[in-house]
């Protein structure tokens, strides 16, 4: 009788741990497949993020009151082309430690400068490709080496200053002449173009032209880009400003 009982016990006993060995499967089965429905969930996000990265392109934002577009990646000469300031959007093409090559563009056409990140002025963010033309025309440039020349004649109180265009067509050369002349005026500036430059040395050239100081643009072609290589004298031969400066639109 005591063993009859004893047996029937033990197979009491062995049929409630199957019993919670089974619960305690399902359980740990249900908590796994919970854990492989977020893990799914957080795989599709992953790709979704993926996929939505890869159809972004990167911007700098200016947030400095200003910044400086340079034709080089060097402030130690005078390069600076163009100003864009707070606020502005511009299209970020590589980045070079500090340096950032940027897409700009001037009068409806794009063309490349470098803008230096100093003291955070600016920010890259990461703009999604519809959305890309918005943002490229969220920009305020201005273009400089006209302004620079003005500038440094009216506050060497020029107003006769020589004019040497070099590789213009006639055409290009006559609005070129037109639109520096028309500037200049604004600041009582007068301009004298030459066909045929006489003197070896821009001090030579002003006495001769009986002028004070002299503008020398010259086209050059790089490759299939043509540039503008600009510089200004006074009379003693100091030179005052310089720029290189792209006269087409590059292919970006």
């Amino acid at each position: 009788m005591m063993k009859n009982l004893l047996l029937l016990l033990t197979i009491l006993f062995a049929f409630s741990c199957s019993k919670q060995k089974s619960a305690n499967s399902n359980s740990e089965l249900a908590d796994l497949k919970n854990k492989l429905t977020g893990l799914e969930e957080r795989i599709s996000e992953l790709e979704r993020r993926k996929s939505v990265f890869k159809h972004k392109v990167n911007y700098i934002k200016i947030l400095a009151p200003y910044v400086n577009i340079r034709s080089s990646k060097s402030a130690r000469i005078q390069n600076k082309i163009a100003v864009a300031s707070q606020g502005s959007f511009l299209r970020m093409n590589a980045k070079f430690g500090n340096w950032y090559e940027v897409t700009i563009p001037i009068e409806n056409q794009n063309y490349i400068g470098y803008v230096y990140n100093k003291k955070n002025a600016i920010r890259i963010e990461k703009i999604p490709k519809t959305s890309e033309n918005d943002y490229s025309q969220l920009h305020n440039i201005r273009y400089l080496w006209e302004e620079q020349i003005i500038y440094e004649l009216a506050r060497s109180s020029v107003k006769l200053v020589t004019l040497n265009l070099i590789g213009f067509a006639e055409e290009g050369r006559d609005i070129y002449i037109h639109n520096i002349s028309k500037l200049l005026k604004k600041k009582q500036i007068n301009l004298k173009p030459v066909k045929e430059l006489k003197g070896s040395s821009p001090a030579e050239i002003c006495k001769i032209n009986n002028t004070r100081a002299v503008i020398n643009i010259t086209k050059l072609r790089k490759n299939s880009t043509e540039f503008l290589k600009i510089f200004m004298y006074d009379y003693s031969g100091n030179l005052k400003y310089s720029c290189y400066y792209p006269d087409t639109p590059l292919k970006i």
